[in-house]
């Protein structure tokens, strides 16, 4: 029976003059791969050799409508998931950049097929109330006269934020100026150079005395919305 799948929005173009290379990728996998799922491997193969794109992705049940310069509308003509991401990543070189299709999945999931730099990525989706907190793990430094700062995660799933900042300290102590510093300069004695704070929502690795010159921190901020419906 299949994955039954629908719709939810997509904004896709290929322009007429992508058509004929669009046509021979999507010929070279549709051959490469006669087995495929959902698709009418000989009307495929025929109608790209005619260059004739949109009766092609017709028989691999993707239908499209044209505007003045190329294909600008698609939809499945289907209902069930068969190899798609692997078709679209066939001819992601011709499709027009930031192009998209999103999809609802019979166990309520949402993903989409997202174009960029000439290839096709799936991106899976999380739906986020109103009301549902969200943490973000930010990651800012300071060393030798430079500084910085990045968001490494933002989510509803405390938890992902917690290993976001693990996994950011692991790399941390392995590739940054922390790991030269010695374990022995390194805690609350009166010799140490360097102290290492942490908790379950920070991390603070800092030359003693001087944090606001060399600091290596890590925070996890919670974020709750206000409902102005409410």
């Amino acid at each position: 029976m299949g994955y039954y799948m629908l719709n939810i929005e997509a904004d896709f173009q290929i322009k007429e003059a992508n058509y004929p290379a669009a046509c021979k990728a999507l010929k070279a996998f549709i051959e490469s791969r006669r087995d495929l799922d959902y698709v009418n491997v000989t009307e495929a193969v025929k109608y790209c050799n005619e260059g004739d794109l949109i009766r092609a992705l017709a028989e691999c049940k993707w239908e499209c409508d044209e505007g003045e310069d190329g294909i600008d509308t698609i939809l499945p003509g289907r209902t069930q998931l068969g190899e798609d991401h692997e078709l679209f990543k066939a001819i992601a070189p011709f499709v027009a950049e930031n192009s998209f299709i999103t999809m609802l999945g019979e166990e309520k999931e949402i993903w989409r097929w997202v174009f960029k730099n000439g290839t096709c990525i799936e991106e899976q989706s999380d739906v986020v109330f109103e009301s549902t907190p969200l943490y973000a793990a930010v990651f800012n430094w300071i060393y030798d006269g430079e500084s910085g700062e990045e968001l490494l995660c933002i989510t509803t799933d405390k938890a992902k934020a917690q290993k976001a900042m693990k996994e950011q300290i692991e790399k941390e102590k392995k590739d940054s100026w922390i790991s030269d510093v010695e374990s022995k300069d390194i805690g609350d004695h009166d010799d140490a150079l360097y102290c290492e704070d942490l908790d379950e929502d920070s991390w603070s690795f800092y030359e003693k005395g001087h944090h606001c010159v060399t600091h290596s921190d890590i925070t996890i901020h919670k974020y709750e919305r206000k409902n102005e419906n409410a």
